[in-house]
């Protein structure tokens, strides 16, 4: 007999259970899909993040060439700003 008690009591809290996550059930799929939402939010966001990452060392790179040629322009400038040796005159000589 005291057997018998314990299965009920048994199937008498599985049945509470399932009763329980039945009416549980739509709150539980709402938290669910706000979780899901935040969870997109966020993977958006982390991907806005990865291409303006990439847009800056982009840009880093470009400032880098940027200066480059700079420095280049500057020491070709510098090269025409010298002053050429004279060349021997040709001509009638005195």
């Amino acid at each position: 007999m005291r057997t018998n008690l314990i299965e009920l009591g048994a199937i008498i809290r599985k049945r509470q259970t399932a009763q329980t996550m039945k009416r549980l059930e739509p709150e539980i799929k709402g938290i669910r899909e706000e979780y899901d939402r935040q969870i997109a939010e966020r993977d958006a966001e982390i991907a806005r993040l990865h291409a303006l990452v990439a847009e800056q060392e982009e840009n880093e790179a470009l400032k880098r060439e940027i200066a480059m040629f700079k420095d280049e322009i500057a020491t070709l400038k510098g090269k025409q700003a010298e002053p050429k040796p004279a060349a021997p005159r040709r001509g009638r000589k005195k």
